[in-house]
């Protein structure tokens, strides 16, 4: 698996909020290339485990639904009898 990108808009627009949360919430002002690093920082310590968690749940959700594709299956079957 390659890194994760991300494009400029989604990475400005990450900015965006990572700068509005250490304001509202550390009560500092950074600017827009630190809030950018600050993200590229997490997608590249926290990010693959974020991608991990998102995988797993895809995993889950498409074995929930084989589960029901075999459950329809089985009860589309036919009794058959012996001469």
């Amino acid at each position: 698996m390659s890194e994760i990108e991300l494009s400029h808009q989604d990475r400005a627009a990450l900015g965006r909020q990572v700068q509005k949360f250490v304001r509202e919430e550390l009560d500092l002002d950074i600017g827009n290339m630190d809030a950018e690093q600050l993200v590229e920082f997490l997608l590249k310590t926290a990010g693959n485990h974020c991608y991990n968690l998102g995988l797993q749940d895809a995993q889950t959700l498409v074995e929930r639904k084989a589960e029901d594709i075999s459950s329809e299956l089985s009860a589309l079957e036919k009794s058959v009898t012996g001469n």
